[in-house]
């Protein structure tokens, strides 16, 4: 989902983790617990998602641990794909203040391929985060699975994952949310900005259709939430 022909900066909104399987629900006679099989194995995914207010969605799986490295080259993936420059609001995770990661950043302050700005969430606040939800629903019907290997996890993560892509009106309601709705607010702020230095509000000032919430509806374009589980 290239947001090329959106107007002004691209907002990101990025965290990450990681999700280990689940074994899921069971069945058993009233007044009987039941006993499951294991093989005592235990494995997991590292998956970094981001979605817009507009109800875009993207995921990818990484590949080993999450490090500064792996997280700047998601970084330059978003900004390739936007076209121009981004911010990104995290969390506190390690990588995202490291040496390498600000380095990276103040480097891109001249860049002709856009500017990436972070900004960080408070500590442990997930609930800031829209796609928090994604990672909800997407455990919840993981959950409901048999997963016998990694493989099979991988794939069922990817159905689920690409169903709820499809889903925009969904995605759109994870920004609507209480603890959410401030991304609007912070939209409409840059945008406005950005819009005034590139003189584009005087031209919707003359033609009468500029209004406050105007900014929101250039910029949600190419706003991302984003996450890893």
């Amino acid at each position: 989902y290239s947001n090329k022909d959106s107007q002004g900066e691209a907002t990101s909104i990025l965290t990450q983790g990681g999700s280990d399987s689940h074994r899921g629900l069971t069945w058993g006679k009233r007044g009987e617990t039941p006993v499951i099989k294991d093989s005592g194995g235990r494995f997991g995914l590292s998956v970094i998602s981001g979605v817009t207010p507009r109800g875009d969605m993207r995921f990818r799986f990484i590949e080993g641990r999450m490090n500064s490295n792996r997280f700047i080259q998601f970084l330059k993936q978003l900004r390739g794909d936007t076209g121009k420059s981004i911010i990104v609001v995290v969390d506190n995770a390690r990588y995202h203040h490291s040496k390498e990661t600000q380095n990276f950043i103040r480097a891109q302050e001249s860049s002709e391929k856009g500017k990436i700005i972070m900004a960080f969430l408070p500590p442990y606040s997930p609930e800031l985060n829209p796609d928090e939800q994604v990672w909800n629903h997407a455990k919840a019907r993981l959950s409901k699975l048999p997963i016998a290997s990694k493989d099979a996890m991988k794939n069922a993560l990817i159905r689920i994952l690409r169903s709820l892509q499809k889903n925009k009106s969904l995605i759109k309601s994870f920004f609507r949310m209480k603890d959410t709705q401030y991304i609007g607010e912070i939209l409409v702020q840059v945008c406005v900005r950005i819009f005034l230095q590139r003189s584009i509000i005087m031209r919707l000032l003359i033609t009468g259709v500029y209004k406050t919430i105007r900014p929101l509806q250039y910029c949600g374009k190419s706003t991302f939430a984003c996450h890893s589980s």
